[in-house]
């Protein structure tokens, strides 16, 4: 779900994206005053009352176009695929198709400049939603006008159903449960604090060993990659240090994760045509520093599956950096992490133990 609007209106859509930003404040204001007439603390139910609103807000918007949308058909003016090579060592996909679309039903202009009645929308979509349109061809459109040009729009064979981030919601759900579960039993004492700190470290070192190793059976399977294809390297980068837990705003306390790679590797970028396709994909694989000489504008064999042509596999390259790189990080930071948890759990009991001889003193004395 995007918001489009003409070129006439884009000044007002930019205004409205301004707005956006004072809404929050707003909503942190009537939530405190809400939970304060209700009789209850802030904090924990001040941040549900905030994703509460927004989610329904979103969500509702999102089924309010699914029921009430009009049916239009639009043009596919551009589509982009943007790679983001990110700190934590691996990429990030982003696919955009702009498209243009006329409220009253008639085709838009396909001229580098827009008519006046031409709406356009940058749809934020999923690699087999932009691999299924074709540049300079129709698709269907629903849209949902608001105010003037300004409209929702998504792709007309979507719904809320297959737009919302299952997955992510389902881990929240599970994330709070553990939280609330953890929550209570830090009130039962040294013991339960020490069992948490088991529960932690464990989760920890568990979740990512189970991750790399689907990773890397991921990119190092050719049985799940029968086509050949001869591709183009557009660009190769060198990896000698990442991140696995990047900090987003202020990293000044927080705990450096950021470590040099024991096995460098480099993320190249391929370019190729799949086979029954007539446009190009951009490709992104990993190598082994040193295991396959790769150079820009140069060939390269790769092996991919019909359902995911960019994930390629370079042949004749290893990608053990996977797997001897996160090893790397748990030698690096598995003991302080140890020492954090054994640290505050010695602490706990201390305290216990202070607390009880001084109940002891007051017993005999």
């Amino acid at each position: 779900m995007n918001f489009g609007t003409s070129v006439e209106d884009f000044g007002f859509l930019l205004i409205f994206s301004l707005a956006l930003l004072f809404i929050l404040p707003l909503v942190l204001g009537l939530s405190g005053l809400v939970l304060r007439l209700l009789g209850l603390k802030s904090g924990g139910w001040q941040l549900l009352l905030i994703i509460l609103f927004f989610g329904g807000l979103v969500i509702g918007g999102s089924v309010y176009l699914d029921v009430a949308g009009q049916t239009i058909t639009g043009l596919v003016y551009e589509k982009k695929e943007d790679i983001d090579l990110r700190i934590e060592g691996d990429w990030r996909y982003q696919f955009t198709a702009i498209t243009r679309y006329r409220l009253d039903g008639q085709p838009p202009s396909d001229d580098l400049l827009p008519e006046m009645d031409d709406s356009s929308v940058g749809l934020r979509l999923s690699e087999a939603q932009f691999d299924d349109l074709t540049t300079n061809t129709p698709v269907t459109l629903k849209v949902l006008p608001l105010w003037r040009s300004l409209t929702l729009v998504r792709l007309a064979n979507s719904s809320t159903r297959q737009w919302l981030p299952w997955g992510w919601m389902a881990g929240a759900v599970v994330l709070a449960g553990v939280a609330w579960l953890a929550y209570k039993l830090a009130q039962m004492g040294t013991a339960a604090l020490i069992i948490i700190s088991g529960m932690v470290i464990t989760g920890l070192f568990t979740y990512p060993a189970v991750s790399v190793y689907r990773t890397w059976q991921q990119r190092d399977s050719l049985a799940a990659r029968p086509l050949r294809a001869q591709g183009t390297v557009v660009e190769k980068t060198l990896i000698t240090r990442i991140d696995p837990f990047p900090c987003e705003s202020d990293c000044s306390n927080e705990w450096e994760t950021e470590f040099d790679v024991p096995q460098q590797y480099e993320i190249v970028k391929i370019s190729y045509v799949p086979e029954g396709r007539t446009e190009a994909v951009t490709a992104v694989a990993s190598a082994d520093l040193g295991s396959v000489r790769l150079e820009k504008g140069g060939s390269v064999p790769i092996a991919y599956a019909p359902t995911a042509p960019r994930a390629v596999r370079i042949l004749g390259a290893s990608v053990s950096h996977i797997w001897r790189n996160a090893i790397g990080f748990v030698r690096e930071m598995g003991l302080t992490l140890v020492i954090l948890v054994a640290f505050f759990a010695a602490w706990a009991l201390l305290g216990r133990l202070f607390r009880w001889g001084i109940r002891r003193r007051g017993e005999l004395f």
